[in-house]
């Protein structure tokens, strides 16, 4: 008996390390239903339905923004060489190393009003910061470097002899990519991109630095949490529940759908 438990004792310890680490990321996640006072009145009323709408619109559009941008980036970084790929290569990864306040500071040195380029903006009464267009951009910002590096290695993934056989019949390459390269890729992409936008929902230190916590243009959900943990715990422990139901909803989904 002895001797078993010995030969066994790593895993033992491997299976109670195990079951620290998922105690430790669990039982926070249990308790907000312990403590929450969540009621259908809470969530529908002005305050909140309005940061459930700029939300919605924002990562809606920073996804379709993210996919326009990023699908054609990872297919490029995915198949060719050339100069400077390194150079992108650092510029795509930078940003999903930075902390997201550094995000928005770099966004508002840019685009705020005596910024970079917001400065001559500007002068054509243009004023990006503390809108919702700086939701959108800052959503995007954190969420498309994150995309590109995913999709970078689908696209890798894809055996190059088949676009090779498929353009020696006389396919062209927009033709290749979009007939056998984007549906080979589809079903990990989708999920990339439900990642990607439920990432861009609990998007909070760029979006707060660039965008400000305006009630009503620039406050989502997870802003709304901050400003209502100031005056209200329980109002605030009511939304981060719906966002824990949306990321676990999310989570479900992309394992059902990976499992289909």
């Amino acid at each position: 008996m002895v001797t078993t438990f010995m030969k066994n004792k790593p895993l033992i310890i491997i299976v109670i390390i195990t079951v620290l680490g998922a105690g430790f990321l669990f039982l926070p996640m249990v308790s907000i239903l312990l403590y929450s006072t969540f009621s259908i009145k809470t969530m529908l009323s002005d305050y909140v339905l309005k940061a459930i709408a700029i939300s919605l619109k924002s990562t809606g559009i920073s996804l379709i923004a993210t996919l326009i941008l990023g699908i054609p980036i990872s297919w490029l970084m995915a198949r060719y060489n050339f100069k400077g790929k390194g150079i992108l290569h650092i510029v795509f990864r930078l940003p999903t190393v930075l902390p997201p306040s550094v995000a928005g500071i770099l966004l508002l040195l840019s685009f705020g009003r005596a910024g970079f380029i917001g400065k001559y903006l500007d002068l054509y009464g243009i004023n990006i910061s503390f809108s919702f267009i700086a939701v959108v951009m800052a959503q995007t910002f954190i969420i498309l470097p994150q995309f590109i590096t995913a999709t970078t290695h689908i696209f890798k993934s894809v055996d190059k002899t088949l676009e090779d056989a498929a353009a020696d019949l006389g396919l062209k390459p927009y033709q290749v990519f979009y007939k056998l390269t984007l549906p080979m890729c589809r079903k990990p992409i989708v999920t990339q991109s439900i990642l990607c936008w439920a990432r861009a929902l609990s998007e909070f230190g760029a979006t707060i630095i660039f965008a400000g916590n305006l009630t009503g243009k620039t406050q989502t959900l997870p802003l709304a949490i901050y400003m209502a943990l100031e005056r209200d715990l329980n109002l605030s422990i009511s939304i981060s529940m719906v966002l824990v139901i949306i990321s676990l909803a999310v989570i479900l989904g992309v394992k059902k759908y990976e499992m289909y």
